[in-house]
């Protein structure tokens, strides 16, 4: 349970990430999907939302407070993992940044485990303003993304497909008149069926210059393209010459040593093993994470013994 003093450094956290981001009240709720009602509340520092009706008010439960700073990237304790701008990191924030400053589209290919998702993740984080990130999923239909849409610029679901797409059009065209940089990424694009990438092109016809549109997956991605491309899908051609020219590969080759240096892994032998053991970036994480913390909860530095005996390698 959440004491006073916690949830009130939340608070301070969050107030402060609105100044540095010059975001409104209405503009943090929308995008760290909590309520304006519950907002208002916490961000005055009220944890009991009180009315007419309830004088008595509801208590505002921990969820909010915990889901706000998991959304501003609050640290909550110690942690033993740290953020290294390897080379795909790097490379996929600098074509983020790129084709959102240019209205560009990009398509970034790389696959699972190179740090993809997490590259993204930094850069909503450090670019709240009109950056939209939509994760695909498989069970994702046409009408959930167009929802998604209007949700995060804040317009009213309501009508026909074609009627809430044109509001989906027009918002993000005076978002760019007023100055601004729109980009919608969509995230795990391997996952994505023929209607949704179809969907995608209508977006970019009706935005083009006005919005960056910027697609993130594995090669599956493409393979897919590739087989509706030759069933000759309605769209599909021209979608792939749409997003052709802005293909970025991300380096196949891993670089561990940025985090052993980070981390400091002394342990020549612990180093050679990881390097046999993991096969990208989110299995060093998973294998090495639990092993730091277990050693610096016992004041032990992080060795090859002490890993074998986590995951129960014997040599």
């Amino acid at each position: 349970m959440l004491t006073t003093e916690i949830k009130d450094k939340i608070i301070d956290a969050t107030l402060l990430y609105m100044q540095q981001n010059n975001l409104k009240m209405a503009d943090m709720s929308r995008i760290s999907n909590i309520t304006e009602t519950y907002m208002s509340f916490m961000l005055k520092k009220k944890h009991v939302i009180t009315n007419g009706t309830n004088p008595q008010g509801t208590v505002i439960h921990d969820k909010y407070y915990n889901q706000l700073a998991d959304f501003i990237d609050m640290e909550r304790g110690s942690s033993s993992w740290v953020a290294i701008p390897h080379n795909n990191f790097k490379a996929v924030i600098a074509t983020l940044q790129e084709t959102k400053q240019a209205s560009n589209t990009a398509m970034i290919i790389g696959r699972t485990g190179l740090g993809k998702s997490f590259a993204v993740e930094k850069f909503a984080l450090k670019n709240p303003a009109y950056t939209y990130r939509i994760i695909v999923n498989e069970m994702m239909l046409l009408n959930d993304v167009i929802k998604e849409l209007c949700r995060m610029l804040g317009l009213a679901d309501d009508g026909t497909k074609a009627a809430r797409m044109k509001r989906v059009f027009d918002k993000l065209k005076e978002i760019k008149r007023s100055g601004h940089q729109p980009q919608i990424i969509f995230d795990e694009m391997e996952n994505a069926k023929a209607q949704l990438i179809r969907m995608i092109k209508t977006v970019f016809d009706n935005v083009n210059t006005y919005c960056s549109i910027v697609l993130i997956g594995t090669d599956q991605l493409l393979r897919t393209l590739e087989k509706l491309e030759r069933k000759d899908v309605v769209g599909i051609p021209q979608f792939i010459r749409r997003f052709k020219a802005g293909t970025r590969r991300l380096d196949e080759v891993l670089d561990f040593e940025p985090f052993y240096n980070a981390l400091k892994i002394l342990d020549k032998g612990l180093k050679k093993l990881l390097n046999v053991q993991c096969a990208n970036y989110g299995e060093l994480h998973d294998y090495l994470q639990p092993v730091i913390e277990e050693c610096n909860a016992k004041g032990e530095p992080v060795t090859e013994e002490a890993f074998r005996i986590k995951w129960n390698m014997p040599k």
